[in-house]
């Protein structure tokens, strides 16, 4: 078990559900990434996306446990209203230590140097 307030990466996923179109996106993915950088200190960097972006991750690095990150995306501070909406899914995995990779471009540089 890691040391309380030590810096873990996790790989925060995201599936949104119902009609996903370029206003979907508009109005959830911008507050979904405020609070992803709020709880990470900027130190994020997106792990993958689908073509039509209703699906996503994004390795973040964090003092935060993944229940803590999970309530940050359910109630974020100083927001009206969490971006995520019913029907949306997502899932907070810590990563160890170990991992391989091949043509994972930034994602792939960015667990390297975590």
């Amino acid at each position: 078990m890691p040391a309380v307030g030590m810096e873990r990466r996790f790989l925060v996923h995201f599936a949104l559900g119902g009609v996903v179109n370029a206003e979907r996106l508009r109005e959830s993915v911008p507050g979904i990434l405020d609070i992803l950088k709020s709880i990470s200190r900027d130190d994020m960097v997106q792990a993958y996306r689908s073509a039509g972006g209703e699906t996503f991750g994004y390795f973040v690095k964090s003092k935060l446990a993944a229940v803590q990150i999970r309530a940050a995306l359910e109630a974020p501070k100083g927001a009206l209203a969490s971006p995520l909406r019913n029907g949306d899914a997502y899932m907070v995995v810590e990563l160890g230590e170990e991992f391989a990779t091949t043509g994972a471009g930034r994602a792939g540089t960015w667990l390297q140097h975590r």
